[in-house]
């Protein structure tokens, strides 16, 4: 005995099967073009504060408060300060030889720590580089949490997917002064 479905029949049960998989392709999808954006806007405000810190000739404690806005701005709708994100702006010398972190601020309320290390210590620079003995450099990071799409989350697990902090790195040398301190108070 033969069946026969019509063939829209057929096709109803076919795009049944799969839909599900071009739904989880399309939410993949914008998962990654959303976190390839919030990359950018990263990199962005990363090298536009590191531009800006660098054309200072000399940096007050009352400075930090604009930079990170300047930060946040550039990075637009991508959380880079506060409960959600991070902006840390360190001042790195080399007097004799010695690498150090000579100073940084960090945005309030950021419980993110410097990938590059704390004042004080020999900084963790990329690729090893290590500066010239005398000079300066300003290092600018920006960190932000990001998470998944709810509907992405319930199919990719954050435990397993590739989401969670995402930053970026600036490294400018001072173009006008050493900045290798910063003066208390705000500027006169």
């Amino acid at each position: 005995m033969r069946v026969l479905l019509s063939k829209g029949g057929l096709a109803t049960i076919e795009f049944a099967i799969v839909a599900p998989f071009l739904v989880l392709i399309m939410l993949a999808a914008a998962d990654v073009s959303f976190f390839l954006r919030a990359k950018l806007r990263l990199d962005t405000a990363a090298t536009s504060l590191a531009q800006v810190t660098t054309q200072y000739t000399q940096l007050y404690a009352g400075d930090f408060t604009n930079l990170f806005k300047i930060s946040q701005l550039a990075a637009g709708s991508v959380a880079v300060s506060g409960q959600f994100g991070a902006t840390i702006i360190s001042g790195i010398t080399n007097p004799a030889g010695a690498q150090t972190i000579a100073w940084q601020q960090i945005s309030p309320s950021s419980t993110f720590v410097s990938a590059i290390g704390l004042k004080g210590a020999v900084p963790l620079l990329p690729h090893n580089y290590k500066l010239p003995i005398g000079a300066t450099l300003v290092v600018t990071e920006v960190f932000s949490n990001l998470t998944p799409w709810v509907f992405a989350a319930t199919v990719m697990p954050v435990a397993t997917a590739p989401f969670g902090s995402v930053s970026s790195l600036a490294l400018f040398q001072p173009r006008l002064a050493p900045l290798d301190s910063i003066t208390l108070g705000s500027r006169p």
